[in-house]
């Protein structure tokens, strides 16, 4: 089996803004997915799940600031608390125009770095469709 890293599979990477969420399961047999709420069927070994990456969109944000590689961005980013970081960064950031279409498309694709990466450390065969 190939894991299809569609919109839907990517997006379940995104976590909480700052705090931790609870991990989306995956049945590398199946391959399908379980979030917290669901209930896993008797016949699936609980052991045999593994925990999708979840990147709490926090990091996305001090991730996109490094890579601006900005002293001037950096400056007003450096030191502060992952609260902070979450209020000041929209501050800056979104402003409607190319800077946040700019970030929009960076979280984007860093998920979908998470995910791929994640497919590779477990063994899990995957592609993206081009255009998706």
């Amino acid at each position: 089996m190939i894991l299809k890293l569609t919109p839907a599979v990517v997006a379940l990477a995104k976590g909480l803004p700052i705090e931790e969420s609870a991990p989306v399961l995956f049945d590398p047999d199946t391959y399908e997915f379980f979030s917290p709420d669901d209930e896993i069927p008797s016949a699936i070994l609980r052991e045999t799940l593994v925990e999708f990456p979840k990147v709490r969109r926090v990091d996305v944000q001090r991730a996109y600031v490094e890579y601006l590689n900005d002293k001037s961005i950096s400056a007003q980013f450096r030191n502060l608390t992952d609260e902070q970081f979450w209020h000041k960064f929209w501050k800056v950031f979104d402003d409607g125009s190319i800077r946040l279409t700019d970030f929009c498309q960076f979280e984007e694709s860093f998920y979908l770095k998470a995910v791929k990466e994640w497919c590779k450390e477990n063994g899990i065969a995957c592609y993206v469709k081009s255009g998706e």
